[in-house]
Formats: C-alpha cells, structure tokens, sequence
C-alpha cells in the first residue's frame, strides 16, 4: 500500500504549534484544494512525497505541511463530491485561470504529519 499525500494549507490564520496542539485535538485539518470557475471542487493528492513537497512550496504559503491520508479519509472526501485527482507533477496553480487555490476543513480521527516552512 502506497502513502497518499494532501497538502495542509495554511492561509495565515494558524501557527506550525496550531497544527498540533488545536487541530490535531480537535480532530480537523485545513487542507488545500482547487476551486473551479463552476465552484467545483478538486482535492491534489500525491504518491510521491517529493512531488507533494514541491506542489506545496509551489502554491501555498509559509507554514503549510503534508499529511498522509487513508482510504476512508479519501472515501469521506468523494462522498463530499470533491474530485481527487493524483498529480505526477508539481503543476504551478497560483494566476490559474481556471482554478483559485482555497481550503476546505476535513475531520480525521488521527492526525499524522510534518509541517514544512
């Protein structure tokens, strides 16, 4: 079973210790997707955490990180009716003219991840 990789996104509003101490005790974690013209929603994810770090460093501020998600975590997203599409490559979304960079809140029982500045 492969790692599959979503970007944590940060908009200012959390510290890295935010991420530990409120969102993982509280169960939720702000994680970055792509906002069509049509308010469509598509959730990034990677296999490659190499990709992923690149993607993120790519379209998301300081204080952004990744997380490992599970089946049921992904499942929990389609049944939102967000599409999840696996890149292969760290495609640049900032001035898309198709898509805007936003964050969606996702519940997880447990948290697992690593916080990059």
């Amino acid at each position: 079973m492969r790692d599959k990789y979503a970007v944590l996104y940060n908009d200012g509003n959390l510290k890295a210790q935010d991420f530990q101490f409120e969102c993982k005790k509280e169960g939720w974690i702000p994680i970055l997707v792509l906002r069509d013209n049509e308010n469509k929603i598509t959730v990034p994810m990677f296999r490659d955490p190499k990709i992923a770090h690149k993607f993120m460093r790519r379209n998301s501020p300081e204080n952004s990180g990744l997380i490992i998600l599970i089946d049921e975590d992904i499942h929990q997203m389609e049944n939102n009716e967000w599409n999840v599409e696996y890149f292969t490559f760290p495609r640049r979304f900032t001035n898309h003219p198709e898509y805007t960079i936003d964050l969606e809140i996702i519940e997880i029982k447990n948290l697992g991840f690593q916080t990059y500045k």
